[in-house]
């Protein structure tokens, strides 16, 4: 319902109406409203349109200045504050701290997560109970910088009750109604209180299932819940989340029980990979970061040979993305390729080289572990988008340039990669240095002119640098082909590396049509077919022949529950993160026991010799 007081101004300010229980319900205007403190820079013309005014407050890099926070007028006991927000694009870098303000005194009730936050058109409602029955309440909400985007958040229509509730509430849960989290990051939810609680009578409900809290923490107004969630390969899931009336109850209090609450969540869709595929996920490859050093590992279950291996990394200007968002690897999987799929460091928790380290590191993790994952280490293709991109070409044409495997310099076989695929990524980093995303990650090294260089695929081509597919939309503006691809294709031709530079009429910083990513997959998959071919048909290199090693054709045993060996010696059970689960001695047939999944068994026969294969235990 709208409010408007023409005679006064165009929008609401400070108004009481107490048939509705509202202190007050605005909708911004081009000037700030009386009674309002706005530090927050500018208004802009995308707005809600729920209340009066044509315009929304506006947060950004540019105009709010030094103090980002805007303020309301002050009212007498504070109930539920209620407004909207919307970010202009998916980069977006501004947390909210919303603030009451008790006679001068600040405290915070509650942060506004940007990840949160819809994207335009989409507005996300944000409701914060303050519950507080002081006089001369104001709300301060200040914006968290968190970046270096130009993107903008909105904030509108604002709404204040009076009612202060007396009832035990959820007042905040670290997962906000209509949130998409990853499975595999989000372990717990938070619910915040507004008095202090413990576990009541009544369970509570995920999906229908009970969520038993006998695992639960209590920490004053505080309960984290542990949870394991999954999530599908094609959509999104969907989650509801039920805590009926009595679920909590106040401490030392039980006759006040917590009111129903309800949130629906979604987990993010997986990576779709075909049926016959496994995964592990979160391997960690690298000490340096046990929190952002993971990998995601898709390989074909039913291989007979050892496969191919994509290394992958996702783009975000070296400051932002997760691994979990790129669901897809269509042209390799449909080549039988296993994938691993990196997370590395990013600014600000860590400047370059950190992000090459760390990709490069993935790649040695794999190799030193390539019995164990059945992956062929004469076939590594490096693929990436964006920023993502670059660390494909830095990491794939270093080879065995070990400069930067500072935190991994142990594996000591010969690194030689067979491809990288280049989606739209920047290669000439001297010529970008001072662009905002690239000086973040370069940091106080910047006008260090042979570093910068020694991280520009540009200036690191020669003769040996592997084949290298390109592909670019002629209408990016984010990197701009003058700086990419337009300088590093020539210099590949100029040194006869082998390479395909597709250029796509229109295209963005990738966003391609459904035709256009058919037409590059078809075009990556016939570009690394000859490769594949070419590597079968040389000779295996020494490391795979490596006679320490003892490897031989593998066609020794199978296994349902039984090992049938076709020769008596000692057994080596892992896991396919190399962990030893079992050793044992065997003749001709033992009975194994094993939990559900695939294992990689080593045998060392009585003559000397040695016999690797999976084990499927169905």
């Amino acid at each position: 319902m709208k409010y408007i007081q023409t005679i006064l101004f165009l929008f609401i300010g400070y108004i009481a109406i107490s048939a509705q229980n509202f202190h007050f319900q605005e909708g911004f205007a081009t000037t700030t409203p009386p009674g309002w403190v706005r530090n927050c820079g500018t208004t802009t013309s995308v707005n809600r349109g729920g209340f009066t005014g044509a315009n929304a407050l506006k947060f950004d890099q540019v105009t709010f200045g030094a103090e980002k926070y805007f303020e309301t007028p002050a009212v007498n006991k504070a109930g539920t504050l209620t407004f909207y927000a919307s970010r202009n694009a998916n980069a977006v870098y501004f947390d909210f701290h919303v603030y009451k303000v008790v006679n001068g005194v600040a405290s915070l009730v509650e942060t506004i997560s940007n990840t949160t936050i819809a994207k335009k058109p989409d507005w996300t409602e944000i409701r914060v109970p303050v519950n507080d029955a002081s006089d001369n309440i104001k709300i301060r909400i200040w914006a968290e910088d968190k970046g270096t985007s130009t993107s903008f958040v909105a904030l509108d229509d604002f709404s204040f009750t009076s009612d202060v509730d007396s009832r035990l509430l959820i007042t905040k849960s670290s997962i906000v109604e209509g949130q998409v989290v990853f499975y595999n990051l989000t372990k717990e939810l938070v619910l915040n209180f507004n008095k202090e609680v413990e576990k009541g009578t009544s369970g509570i409900l995920l999906n229908s299932e009970v969520l038993s809290l006998n695992n639960a923490v209590f920490e004053g107004q505080k309960v984290t819940i542990p949870l394991q969630l999954t999530s599908t390969k094609s959509v999104n899931k969907s989650y509801v989340l039920q805590v009926p009336e009595g679920a909590f109850v106040e401490k030392n209090n039980n006759s006040v029980g917590s009111s129903a609450f309800t949130l629906n969540f979604e987990t993010f869709r997986k990576a779709n990979v075909p049926a016959n595929y496994g995964e592990i996920i979160d391997i960690q490859y690298s000490d340096a970061s046990p929190e952002m050093c993971r990998l995601d590992f898709y390989y074909p279950i039913n291989a007979t040979s050892r496969t191919p291996l994509l290394i992958n990394m996702h783009g975000g200007g070296w400051s932002h993305g997760y691994k979990e968002e790129q669901t897809s690897f269509t042209a390799f999987t449909n080549m039988g390729f296993a994938v691993a799929n990196v997370e590395y460091r990013m600014t600000p928790q860590a400047t370059a080289p950190a992000a090459v380290e760390d990709v490069r590191c993935a790649m040695q993790h794999m190799l030193k572990n390539a019995t164990q994952y059945n992956i062929d280490p004469r076939k590594i293709v490096f693929q990436g988008g964006s920023a993502g991109a670059h660390l494909a070409l830095v990491a794939g044409y270093l080879q065995n340039d070990r400069r930067y495997d500072t935190n991994c310099n142990d594996y000591e076989g010969e690194i030689k990669v067979m491809a990288v695929v280049n989606k739209y990524g920047p290669s000439d980093m001297w010529t970008i240095r001072s662009v905002s995303s690239a000086a973040a990650w370069l940091g106080s090294r910047n006008n260090e002119e042979s570093f910068v260089k020694s991280l520009s695929p540009v200036h690191m081509v020669n003769d040996k640098t592997p084949p290298t597919y390109t592909v670019h939309g002629d209408s990016d503006m984010t990197v701009p082909r003058s700086v990419s691809s337009d300088v590093l294709v020539p210099e590949l031709r100029k040194k006869n590396v082998q390479n395909q530079y597709t250029i796509i009429p229109g295209g963005g910083h990738g966003g391609f049509t459904s035709a256009q990513n058919t037409q590059i997959n078809n075009e990556i998959t016939a570009f690394i077919q000859p490769l594949i071919q070419k590597v079968d048909n040389s000779q295996e290199p020494n490391a795979v022949q490596n006679p320490r090693s003892g490897i031989k054709p593998v066609h020794c045993w199978y296994a349902d529950s039984n090992i049938h060996a076709t020769s008596p010696g000692m057994l080596h059970i892992y896991n396919l993160t190399g962990e030893k689960v079992d050793s044992l001695f065997v003749h001709n047939l033992v009975n194994i026991s094993l939990d559900k999944g695939v294992y990689i068994a080593r045998l060392h026969t009585i003559e000397g010799n040695e016999f690797v294969n999976k084990i499927y235990i169905q």
